[in-house]
């Protein structure tokens, strides 16, 4: 007995030696790296510090700041074929006119003429400017006058019609009432006219105003001295000849409510115009004329048709059509538009006073849309003012990830490191990569950084937790004890262990999430390159940052700082009673014994017991996100042309632009036919910056442009009758039609007028006795004096379709235009039906063109709608399928299974078509934005299912059940806890007024509601149901030596039966204790394989 003690002592004794040699093996042996952030923290902390300070250092001095005063700037298409016509046309305009490349006539032969006329006429002009010199003082005079004369307040009675007619281009803002009830009644007009005089009411507004002589002579005041607004409270008072509108009464009301109704059928057959009193008093109208037939009072003044035209509403036209009634007529809505421009002097009358709610109580109204040229100069204050949502979500997070972390120094620290990766980001972006343009949706990056950190931190955090308990359980009852803190000589160890599977997972979801962004360069749209670039940069900053500040600050905590928290705890403990302390810790303890019992227990029971539900639900919302976005009501491109959303829906100018326009018809005057452009002699090239929308190039001429050749003449013309023939051509009519569509027509007109003139001038060979087509020198020298001749009797501008002259009077370019059949429209399929038609059409013909026109003869017409559509569609198409590469390939290196990517890669695609279905029933388009989004989608769903994947893969049970158990329990507390900071940073944002932060913070909350269900539910559900028995060769390799092999069988046959034994007795384990059994497992698995 006495033996067999002994040697079971002696046992004992070399298995305690043999683990304290192990641990001593495995201190010495941590690797450089792990021991340079155990050993020395601040000196990896220092170094970081510099990188940053430096990046920063350069960033502020030698490169300018972002400028955000054009938000729209980069929203456009670049590099594409269609862009390339775009974008050489914008250069031919710019590049057209005096002292510039081309122009519309010939300069040098202009300075000829215009110098052999000079003293002739010199005499003349002297004369001239003396009496424009007069007329001018006394203009002068008579405004200032003007200036000087104004009326305190104006009375229709005495003073007689407006200043003028309302115009498109005026100030307007739109009034509707709060109750729903029409605005045409006595009470209705009485507060359009208490409401219009109260928002005006403010000191710069008559600075802005348009004013008018007034014949009293009595003294005014300026504050009130404007032209008074267009509003239908101030027609009616005129139209029913009362002073002002607060003087109406239900018998004016009838008065003009009579005049309306009898004049509303000429407004609806288009017989009422805006220049029919014009015309009718200075007698011009002829027998075709539509005023004609109106009555005179209907005309006067143009008074009916500005009411309905301007500030009424299209139903209030369809209610007078319809009903006999004064006092039913339908005006829901009525615009006011001021006497005054839309400039940014309005801007502080929109700040004090539109958005001062105080100012229409009272009068039953409410402003519900405005209209005031006001959006890139508010857009800049409110893009500033808004910044306070993001950091109003990193505040949420900071409490977040300190209750989690339980440390205010590591929290400070991440946020530092989420700060600085932005700034670093910024220095790569514009120092490095040379990017010139910083588009205002890379602001969006903070909302990015904000979730993409967390996950960073509690991920690392997580891992630093389990492998420290770990560590601590293998020291043993003999190991050394420092009151909870981590024993120096094992931080390299701990460090080591920590980096060798978290900097793993923060790389995979890192990459993912990289690529995701980095695959908007695939976009043909400047912004969304510039964001995807940007944003890519700043996740992989980030991910540099993880695995160097953030160990060395989580290592400087674990050294300093670690004990501050244990000691306060004691402390409060000792005096629970009077320590606020300890009651938050108290409710933050019950909190987490809440969630263990869920995540432990309840959740687990759910997903196994439920799967065939999960799967059920999960297929049946993908299968719904798939009807709404390929079948009703369908991911649909933009369709407001010209119109960038600059703030969220509800916002004042939006409102107008975006609903509020539509229901008057000023707003839909001057939509006619696209115009069609054939230009000769330009390549379409652009060989600018495409990162750059203000470097467009330069414009490239084709050198084998030949025009004054006889074929090419002849063909032109040829070329130019054909077109009237094709159906995509319509008729115009007008004096100048025929030189607007093909200048060779009207030029072979005027070379058969007669060689010499009335007054024996000789015009040769410029006339009749030179036949078409003409020899090269008489066409180039007849065709200069032709043009010279013409641009003095008609306006030239840069967009006048013709010949097109360098600075040494060389013809080098042509342009004919014509009108076409199709209408303005933002339809996708329409446009491009069109555009593709027309196209092939030129394509064919030019193909039979002469050597001088054959090449580059291209189109152009109103495309740049159509060619951002295209590139947003091809571009999401492009980035949606490098993204999905990339994390196809991502999960098949990380997980090592086919079957488990498989599994992912459903699990995304539901998630995607969930997400963007619930996008398209929120009335989402694939705008700028939601390009943006659905691409990125793929990176953010990814990273749940991939932790989820991998936990699955490790754990130490065979069955399909257990492996699920294991991985739910192990990852569920922390991948949720990243959804809930991620959705908390997006609901932050929803009071934001600016659209870009608005839909972003929707769509982070859905894209993280979405993604965690799947992954946690759907995902676990699937591999209950299909996933890999067993553990996968790949994934565990114990192939290595014959002590690996012994040591990762004892460890997988340890920590299942470890895992058996919990569940037998029913017990919860806590997530760090099941996140322990799959680290073991994994550091078996990594040991085997090296």
């Amino acid at each position: 007995m006495v033996e067999e003690s002994e040697r079971s002592e002696n046992s004992v004794l070399k298995s305690i030696q043999e683990k304290r040699n192990k641990r001593r093996e495995e201190e010495r042996n941590v690797g450089w790296y792990s021991w340079l952030l155990s050993d020395y923290p601040v000196l990896v902390l220092f170094l970081c510090t510099c990188l940053i300070a430096g990046s920063v250092a350069v960033s502020v001095i030698y490169v300018d700041p972002p400028d955000f005063s054009e938000p729209s700037k980069g929203f456009e298409v670049r590099g594409t074929d269609l862009a390339d016509r775009v974008v050489t046309w914008k250069n031919l305009y710019d590049n057209t006119g005096y002292n510039q490349t081309l122009a519309t006539y010939p300069t040098l032969y202009a300075k000829r003429r215009v110098e052999a006329q000079r003293q002739i006429d010199k005499k003349k002009r002297r004369l001239d400017r003396k009496k424009n010199k007069n007329k001018r003082k006394t203009k002068n005079s008579r405004s200032r006058l003007r200036r000087s004369a104004f009326m305190p307040r104006w009375n229709f009675t005495e003073n007689g019609y407006f200043c003028y007619n309302p115009k498109s281009n005026y100030a307007r803002f739109v009034l509707e009432s709060t109750q729903q009830s029409s605005l045409w009644s006595v009470e209705g007009l009485s507060s359009v006219c208490q409401a219009e005089r109260a928002l005006l009411n403010h000191v710069t507004y008559s600075d802005v105003c348009i004013h008018a002589a007034s014949p009293s002579s009595h003294p005014v005041d300026v504050a009130t001295s404007c032209c008074p607004t267009f509003s239908v409270s101030n027609y009616v008072a005129y139209l029913a000849g009362v002073s002002s509108c607060s003087a109406i009464t239900s018998r004016d009301l009838r008065k003009v409510s009579s005049l309306l109704r009898d004049c509303a059928p000429f407004y609806a057959n288009k017989s009422l115009s805006s220049h029919c009193w014009k015309r009718r008093r200075d007698e011009r109208l002829d027998e075709n004329d539509g005023c004609k037939g109106a009555p005179s009072r209907c005309v006067k003044y143009d008074a009916v048709f500005s009411v309905f035209h301007y500030l009424a509403d299209k139903d209030f036209l369809t209610s007078m059509l319809k009903s006999d009634s004064d006092f039913k007529y339908s005006l829901r809505h009525t615009a006011v538009f001021l006497p005054a421009m839309k400039n940014r002097g309005l801007l502080d009358l929109y700040y004090n006073n539109f958005r001062d709610p105080t100012l229409m109580s009272g009068t039953g109204l409410r402003v519900a849309g405005v209209d005031f040229g006001l959006n890139d100069h508010v857009f800049d204050r409110t893009l500033q003012s808004d910044m306070k949502y993001p950091l109003a979500a990193m505040a949420a997070v900071m409490v977040i990830i300190s209750f989690y972390t339980k440390s205010i120094f590591v929290t400070a620290m991440s946020v530092i490191a989420s700060v600085s990766s932005l700034f670093m980001a910024f220095f790569l972006y514009k120092v490095i990569f040379e990017f010139t343009h910083f588009p205002f949706m890379n602001l969006t990056a903070i909302m990015v950084m904000v979730g993409v950190g967390a996950d960073n931190v509690f991920v690392y955090c997580s891992a630093w937790k389990t492998y420290k308990q770990f560590d601590a359980r293998g020291s043993g009852p003999y190991g050394r004890k420092n009151n909870g803190k981590l024993d120096p000589a094992r931080l390299g160890v701990v460090t080591r262990m920590t980096l060798k599977h978290a900097a793993r997972s923060m790389f995979v979801t890192g990459v993912t999430t990289a690529s995701a962004f980095l695959a908007n360069y695939a976009s043909t749209v400047t912004a969304i390159k510039c964001f995807g670039v940007f944003t890519g940069l700043t996740v992989l900053m980030n991910l540099f940052l993880c695995v160097t500040w953030l160990p060395a600050a989580v290592i400087v905590h674990e050294k300093y700082f670690s004990q501050i928290f244990f000691t306060m705890f004691k402390r409060c403990v000792a005096e629970k009673g009077r320590c606020s302390f300890f009651k938050c810790c108290s409710v933050f303890k019950c909190l987490q014994d809440c969630s263990r019992v869920f995540f432990q227990k309840i959740q687990i029971y759910i997903i196994v017991k439920l799967r065939w539900f999960w799967l059920f639900v999960g297929a049946a919302l993908a299968a719904g996100g798939c009807v709404a976005i390929f079948v009703h009501p369908k991911l649909r491109l933009p369709s407001k042309n010209s119109k960038f959303q600059y703030f969220k829906s509800s916002h004042h100018f939006e409102a107008y632009a975006l609903t509020l326009s539509d229901r008057f018809d000023f707003e839909n005057e001057g939509i006619g036919y696209m115009p069609v452009s054939v230009v000769f002699g330009i390549v379409p090239m652009d060989n600018g910056n495409p990162l750059d929308p203000d470097n467009k190039g330069s414009i490239v001429f084709d050198k084998h442009f030949d025009m004054s050749h006889p074929q090419s003449q002849q063909w032109l013309l040829d070329f130019c009758a054909k077109i009237r023939k094709q159906p995509f051509y319509k008729p115009h009519g007008g004096e100048y039609d025929d030189l607007k569509i093909c200048f060779i027509e009207p030029f072979k007109e005027w070379m058969t007028s007669d060689c010499v003139t009335a007054d024996n001038s000789d015009n040769s060979p410029c006339c009749k006795k030179t036949k078409f087509p003409y020899p090269p020198m008489v066409f180039e020298k007849c065709l200069k004096r032709a043009v010279y001749k013409l641009y003095n009797t008609i306006s030239f501008d840069r967009l006048t379709p013709g010949p097109r002259f360098d600075e040494n009077d060389t013809l080098r370019a042509v342009i004919i235009e014509f009108q076409s059949v199709q209408p303005y429209t933002s339809s996708y399929q329409d446009v491009d039906a069109f555009y593709k038609d027309i196209k092939t059409w030129i394509k064919n013909e030019s193909d039979h063109a002469p050597e001088g026109l054959r090449h580059n003869a291209w189109l152009r017409s109103e495309l740049e709608f159509y060619s951002l559509q295209l590139g947003l569609y091809q571009g999401t198409v492009t980035a949606i399928g490098l993204s999905m590469g990339v994390v196809c390939v991502t999960l098949i290196v990380t997980t090592c299974s086919l079957t488990v990517t498989i599994l992912a890669n459903v699990t995304i695609a539901s998630t995607i078509f969930m997400t963007v279905g619930v996008l398209v029933l929120c009335g989402w388009e694939l705008n700028i934005l939601e390009s943006i989004t659905v691409s990125i989608a793929i990176g953010l769903s990814v990273d749940f299912t991939v932790h989820y994947a991998v936990a699955y893969l490790l754990a130490p049970a065979m069955g399909r059940t257990e492996k699920v158990e294991h991985s739910a329990s192990s990852m569920g507390p922390a991948i949720a806890l990243a959804a809930l900071t991620t959705f908390i940073a997006g609901l932050c944002m929803l009071p934001a007024q600016v659209s870009a932060y608005y839909k972003f913070g929707v769509f982070l909350m859905l894209i993280m509601t979405t993604s965690w269900f799947y992954g946690t539910y759907f995902f676990q559900s699937l591999c209950c149901v299909l996933g890999p028995r067993g553990t996968p060769k790949r994934c565990c390799d114990c192939s290595g030596s014959s002590n690996a092999d012994d040591r990762c069988s004892r460890s997988l046959s340890t920590a299942a039966s470890k895992s058996s034994k919990t569940c037998g007795e029913g017990k919860v384990a806590s997530s760090e204790s099941q996140s322990a059994a799959m680290m073991e497992m994994s550091s078996c698995t990594s040991a085997a394989g090296d």
